[in-house]
């Protein structure tokens, strides 16, 4: 689900039809902007810059297991359950991503 969100879109590609800008953000205000996984990765496609903003993962039982935070587009802060089952999955995955070269 995205919480918060300001930003710029090349295109959105999800389910989402292109809204005003106001438009978006009283969706984003009314939680009412959620993806299943295919989703969450066509939005993330259709983002070209993530300025501020909050994306959560949740469990079946709406837990967070997953809170992405972009301040100022420079810093990001994955915040992972360590109890969520795919946990250790997940941080490898972001690793592998984005380590920085020569990082271990």
């Amino acid at each position: 689900m995205v919480e918060e969100f300001d930003g710029t879109f090349g295109r959105l590609s999800t389910g989402i039809t292109r809204p005003a800008w106001a438009q978006f953000h009283e969706m984003v205000s009314a939680g009412a902007v959620a993806f299943d996984w295919d989703g969450i990765r066509q939005f993330a496609d259709g983002v070209d810059q993530m300025i501020d903003g909050r994306i959560v993962a949740t469990a079946e039982n709406h837990t967070t297991v997953v809170r992405l935070d972009a301040f100022d587009s420079t810093e990001y802060e994955i915040v992972i359950d360590p109890g969520w089952g795919g946990a250790a999955a997940f941080v490898s995955a972001v690793r592998s991503k984005w380590a920085p070269r020569g990082a271990s």
